[in-house]
């Protein structure tokens, strides 16, 4: 998706709002492998956040700790 919008954005409208051109393993300048990386390591971490959040501020769902997304990643659930 990253690199979809990326060469829209980046390439044909011209705005040039990211470039990873001088990031090693870069495709077309649009994704680096070291900044996907950390996006994964991010994304349970805001999966939690928003579970929290709907469970403490609006009543929604429930409550669970937020080392279960990381052990569902690492054992790909």
């Amino acid at each position: 998706m990253e690199l979809v919008s990326g060469l829209f954005i980046n390439k044909y409208l011209g705005l040039a709002v990211w470039d990873y051109s001088n990031k090693l393993g870069n495709v077309l300048g649009q994704i680096c492998p070291q900044y996907s990386l950390l996006w994964v390591l991010l994304i349970p971490f805001g999966i939690w956040l928003d579970d929290y959040i709907r469970w403490k501020w609006f009543n929604e769902g429930i409550y669970y700790p937020i080392y279960e997304n990381y052990i569902e990643l690492i054992t790909l659930r």
